[in-house]
């Protein structure tokens, strides 16, 4: 099974714990993928799971601020307003999961974690991500 989320070159912009989170969320996606595959038990995935979620939704907060801090230029609004709705795809994503993960505790269930992501969106935020580094050197504060 393929990672929920690889590190490429589109998701370094610059910024120590931006780049940092990536590195951890990309990690965490492919532990959480090899349990998938091995078929690990049900607190166990739910429970990466519940970090890979912890770090995603702060990482969220971190690189929403960043891009806020870059200022008032149509184009860093743009890009937030845009960089917002794909979060919103994400987090919309988790909510369903954890969903997904308390209707099938009683039988041990565990949800088909990657349908809930949908792959463009992936692709979309790591093309986002390679927008903001761009931004980054053109609009951050010294």
């Amino acid at each position: 099974m393929p990672s929920l989320y690889t590190l490429d070159e589109r998701s370094i912009v610059g910024l120590r714990d931006v780049d940092d989170a990536h590195r951890e969320i990309a990690k965490l996606s492919r532990d959480l993928s090899g349990m998938l595959a091995s078929s690990a038990d049900f607190a166990e995935v739910r429970d990466l799971f519940a970090r890979l979620t912890e770090v995603l939704l702060a990482h969220f907060y971190v690189e929403e601020t960043a891009i806020r801090d870059m200022g008032e230029a149509p184009e860093v609004r743009d890009h937030l307003a845009r960089h917002l709705a794909n979060h919103g795809l994400f987090r919309d994503a988790v909510s369903a999961i954890e969903k997904a993960f308390a209707e099938g505790e009683a039988q041990g269930d565990i949800p088909d974690i990657p349908a809930f992501i949908p792959p463009e969106a992936v692709e979309d935020l790591k093309d986002l991500d390679r927008e903001m580094a761009d931004l980054l050197r053109r609009h951050a504060k010294a």
